[in-house]
């Protein structure tokens, strides 16, 4: 695996975080649309869930499934990837600057699972954007008539990326855990 590619996931993130910051800053707008679309969206999805096997399902599925996209449509030239990270940025930076409450508390309610949900998704965009060079390595080779050595790369990294993402998904699972108690302690209080 290539870090640089785990460095890049962690720019793109934070880029995008920045500009969920500069959002709330320069446009209230906009910022308020966006958070109004976050909060229905949030309501929408737990409407009637108050368990903690359907919340952790819910909360796993959906992290598990833009993992997926990342780590596996990255051989789309790594736009996949690319988008997701700096679109899932935007939301944290948005929400920490939208905030009334010290950063302290708001950052005490994110990085329980945080510490094990943003690695997964640093991991499964370097992943996505390592098995998009693949790719482009591979359509050039085949292009110049020389696509063994790219194919046997892109064939053996898929298969590194196949058996990495069980780490992926094991660090989400985790983060799903904590979510759901955090979840559930938030909505008793």
């Amino acid at each position: 695996m290539r870090t640089k590619f785990v460095y890049i996931a962690i720019v793109l993130y934070v880029a995008g975080f920045l500009v969920g910051i500069a959002i709330h800053t320069y446009s209230s707008d906009l910022s308020e649309a966006l958070y109004r679309q976050m909060v229905e969206t949030f309501r929408a999805e737990f409407h009637g869930l108050s368990t903690p096997v359907p919340i952790f399902t819910k909360i796993f599925l959906h992290n598990l499934y833009i993992s997926a996209i990342m780590a596996f449509a990255g051989v789309v030239f790594a736009i996949p990837p690319v988008f997701i990270l700096f679109a899932n940025g935007i939301p944290l930076g948005l929400i920490l600057a939208r905030s009334e409450r010290p950063v302290v508390v708001v950052l005490g309610s994110i990085l329980p699972h945080g510490i094990f949900e943003l690695p997964a998704t640093f991991l499964a965009g370097a992943f996505g954007m390592l098995l998009g060079q693949d790719a482009a390595s591979l359509v050039a080779g085949w292009m110049k008539g020389q696509g063994e050595i790219p194919t046997r790369i892109f064939i053996s990294d898929t298969k590194k990326v196949a058996g990495w993402f069980t780490l992926v998904a094991v660090l989400l699972a985790i983060a799903a855990a904590i979510e759901t108690f955090l979840f559930l302690w938030y909505a008793s209080s």
